[in-house]
């Protein structure tokens, strides 16, 4: 388990904890231009705005280790972001509500006994405070540390927003699209560099257990911080955004918004 201390953004947040061993998490795939980020499906990119050459862009999947000789290596076509995002129109802007963006391949990603998709959360699905659930990411295993060579996952409590927001944490900076999730204490939590990663959680709602893309790395103040846990976007407000952003740009290129 790692410590870590200091100022998170959105664009530049990573994990904790232990390694994984070859096929444990079949979710991740990592993207890579100039940055490292880390994302599932993937479902948000910390470094568009600074990275627009989307031709350089590779997503890699299917291996645990950053340098693997194993695993598949795709190109991008597009990105798309939410236009709510206000980060992307105002780089000052501290409102981080609707941190989230789709990676439309160059190519279909094979589904092989290492790549496999995550379910999307119900439609009206709650999260449940208390709720133990993973974050996984090659985020930095301490604030001022490198970056984790190999995936790292953390088992980290959701938190209710009506505590997140109390005088203690993060005093009403949690909007109602995102969540809390970690130790009151600290001591486990995402990191710089785990933007974009994901968090998910098992469930029982079908009749066999699914892992389910309840929360999106997006922010937090420090790393493991007491009082101060990872920030998520929450996945199950977005589903039809979604589903309209695939349907509506399926043949997009580049840089696409999407309200």
């Amino acid at each position: 388990m790692a410590q870590k201390e200091v100022q998170v953004s959105p664009a530049d947040a990573r994990l904790t904890v232990f390694d994984k061993t070859e096929g444990t998490w079949r979710l991740l795939c990592s993207s890579r231009s100039n940055a490292r980020v880390a994302g599932l499906s993937c479902e948000e990119m910390g470094f568009i705005r600074r990275n627009r050459v989307l031709s350089r862009w590779r997503v890699f999947a299917g291996a645990v280790a950053q340098a693997s000789p194993h695993g598949l290596q795709l190109g991008v076509q597009a990105v798309i972001y939410h236009g709510g995002y206000l980060p992307f129109r105002d780089p000052n802007s501290e409102e981080n509500s609707n941190d989230i963006a789709l990676v439309h391949l160059s190519s279909p990603l094979p589904l092989t006994e290492y790549i496999q998709p995550v379910c999307l959360p119900a439609a009206g699905q709650a999260l449940v405070d208390g709720k133990i659930c993973t974050v996984t990411g090659w985020g930095n295993t301490q604030y001022y540390g490198q970056q984790a060579g190999v995936l790292q996952e953390a088992r980290v409590p959701i938190i209710s927003n009506d505590v997140c927001n109390g005088a203690d944490f993060y005093g009403n900076q949690i909007k109602p699209k995102m969540f809390c999730a970690g130790y009151p204490e600290g001591g486990i939590d995402a990191c710089q560099g785990d933007s974009g990663g994901p968090f998910v959680c098992e469930d029982s709602i079908s009749r066999t257990p699914r892992w389910r893309l309840c929360g999106i790395v997006s922010w937090g103040t420090g790393c493991a911080l007491a009082q101060k846990p990872g920030v998520y976007t929450k996945v199950s407000d977005f589903r039809e955004w979604i589903f309209q952003a695939i349907k509506t740009h399926s043949e997009a290129g580049g840089m696409v918004t999407q309200l």
